[in-house]
């Protein structure tokens, strides 16, 4: 039993929201997290019904008196982010911003090319026997007009050593929320930014059900580090606050590390004196 998602919507209505179905023996914690981060609102994990539980067989793993069969979670109800149009819906400008966090998302856990708008396929766990059917195209919204975001590299990992920085430039470091990527990349391109890394960090939580532990790794933030020269350091300063404020993110700390570096002096040259003979 694998996890499946689908992307529903209202026709005329630019809005969304999204039916998960999984398995109840292995809800997707980890995915409603990142969702939660983002400003999706995922539904509480529900407890198994009674005809899942057999009273007549210990679970011998647990230790408990009894043991869950494996039972389907369907069309889970995942709410979308507000929106700023009126009483909260999407605007056009909110579907783009948020289908782009969405899809990093979903690609995350290798269901991104599965979901497809008023549809829904399982994602493969084996190589399908036959190709499906080609899905209906959907409508892509527009490119935004204006300055396009630069490429924007993304690491799954702990940020490692930093680099030397070059002369007359510095290194900026903020903690900002995964909802703010898109914006963030797109106004730090417009204050002249054309190299920025976004790395995810995550944290460990701990679930406890009925005597039983696990472990979730869930997204916590994101490491936004950004390399400028000395006199544009203000302007970007301000541009990663405003983009924060207008995520509905409280003004992240942003550390500054400025190069030490100095330009290296021409070495004096040595040129030959002829001797003088004195008379």
């Amino acid at each position: 039993m694998t996890t499946r998602v689908e992307i529903k919507s209202k026709p005329s209505s630019p809005t969304v929201w999204l039916e998960v179905t999984y398995s109840g023996l292995a809800p997707p914690v980890s995915l409603f997290d990142d969702l939660s981060m983002v400003g999706w609102t995922p539904p509480p994990i529900p407890p198994p019904p009674a005809s899942a539980i057999d009273w007549s067989q210990p679970d011998t793993r647990t230790g408990q008196n009894f043991t869950i069969a494996d039972y389907l979670v369907e069309a889970a109800v995942v709410d979308a982010p507000r929106g700023s149009g009126p009483l909260g819906r999407w605007t056009d400008a909110d579907r783009r911003a948020h289908f782009a966090v969405l899809e990093g998302v979903l690609k995350r856990y290798d269901l991104l090319d599965q979901v497809k708008e008023g549809q829904h396929r399982t994602r493969a766990t084996a190589p399908a026997a036959s190709p499906a059917p080609p899905a209906a195209a959907t409508p892509t919204a527009a490119p935004m007009a204006g300055p396009q975001p630069a490429p924007v590299a993304r690491t799954d990992h702990e940020p490692a050593a930093p680099t030397p920085l070059p002369v007359g430039t510095a290194r900026l470091i903020a903690g900002v929320t995964p909802a703010s990527e898109a914006a963030m990349a797109t106004s730090l391109a417009n204050a002249g930014v054309r190299g920025l890394t976004f790395t995810p960090i995550h944290r460990t939580v701990v679930h406890r059900y009925r005597g039983a532990e696990s472990e979730q790794r869930v997204l916590d933030h994101l490491r936004l580090e950004v390399t400028a020269p000395l006199d544009a350091v203000d302007e970007v300063k301000t541009a990663i606050t405003r983009t924060a404020a207008s995520t509905g993110q409280a003004p992240p700390e942003i550390s500054t590390e400025v190069s030490t570096a100095t330009e290296e002096e021409p070495s004096p040259q040595l040129h030959a004196v002829a001797a003088v003979s004195s008379a």
